[in-house]
């Protein structure tokens, strides 16, 4: 029963250190919900899509460093136990997803996932870097990028690291992140996903406003229709 408690000991302090939502402070300082607004999570992407490249920055390397911090401490203090970097890795990215006192309304964990590979492996996350950065200029969509970063984490960590049981708890991670970027796709499909080109270049602020007013009105017509059929 003891062993158990180093795993939990880290899986708690891996949480409590992703529910710091640095989107949170930023958007209290302000003064914009970004829960109300846009895609209406509290991440790097929607930071970015509503208060520009530089404060999206910001909240993504704190949200990698999450990550990072999270599994290089676990390493340091419990070097020699089996798959307990991998518990920290899941546990901080759910915590960053599923923060308490947030109503357990987060982000969508990304940034803290890609922080916590780093952790696991720093080579593996280059890779994944490279290839998210290439994907999002050549398809205009970060969340493709995403969904391969998901996929193939915990697939390299099973056949090139050989380690199943790391490979297990890091998927759980996985599945939370591709549930939570569903609605990424929807909104490809409808034509109002943010596009990364339109963060950059010339009058770039004025196609996001227009994004988000447009993502916003999709918004509103669907809790209309849905308090309509409540009502009937």
């Amino acid at each position: 029963m003891l062993t158990f408690i180093p795993y939990l000991v880290v899986a708690l302090v891996a949480y409590l250190m992703g529910s710091f939502s640095t989107s949170y402070v930023v958007s209290r300082i302000k003064k914009v919900d970004l829960k109300k607004t846009a895609t209406r999570n509290l991440g790097a992407s929607n930071t970015t899509v509503v208060l520009g490249w530089k404060f999206g920055l910001l909240v993504g390397v704190v949200d990698i460093a999450k990550g990072i911090g999270a599994v290089l401490l676990t390493r340091f203090f419990a070097p020699d136990l089996p798959a307990i970097a991998y518990v920290a890795a899941t546990s901080v990215t759910l915590g960053h997803i599923f923060p308490f006192y947030l109503k357990f309304r987060g982000g969508k964990g990304f940034a803290t996932f890609i922080g916590s590979v780093a952790g696991l492996c720093f080579p593996f996350a280059v890779v994944l870097a490279v290839v998210i950065i290439s994907l999002a200029f050549i398809t205009n969509y970060l969340v493709v990028g995403t969904f391969i970063t998901a996929l193939s984490a915990p697939l390299f960590f099973y056949f090139w690291r050989d380690d199943l049981a790391g490979a297990i708890i890091l998927a759980i991670a996985s599945l939370v992140i591709i549930l939570k970027h569903r609605e990424n796709i929807v909104h490809i499909k409808d034509g109002t996903e943010g596009k990364v080109r339109n963060l950059f270049g010339k009058g770039h602020r004025k196609k996001t406003e227009e994004a988000i007013k447009e993502l916003d009105r999709i918004r509103e017509e669907e809790e209309a229709a849905k308090k309509a059929q409540n009502s009937n």
